[in-house]
């Protein structure tokens, strides 16, 4: 991730304030698991329910979806269903 202060640099003929930076943001929606030594990059989305790990994660990885690697890669997709519940 990302801290304060960081600078993704693209080009490296070209000096940090000339790179046309745009940063997107990470999204991780909830209910997620990210598991040891995961690097989640700038622009990437953890799609709610989902779990990663031992991967790079560097574009959206869908709800419910079990995925790792370098670049992560969705291995499996869960099934999931809800139930309401009357209190």
């Amino acid at each position: 991730m990302a801290g304060p202060g960081s600078i993704k640099i693209d080009d490296p003929t070209l000096g940090p304030n000339d790179q046309g930076l745009i940063w997107q943001g990470i999204v991780i929606e909830k209910n997620c698991w990210i598991g040891h030594g995961v690097s989640i990059l700038d622009g990437a989305t953890l799609g709610e329910g989902s779990v990663i790990g031992a991967a790079v994660l560097t574009q959206t990885i869908p709800r419910y979806s079990i995925a790792v690697g370098v670049p992560a890669k969705v291995i499996k997709r869960q099934d999931v269903q809800h139930e309401l519940v009357n209190d």
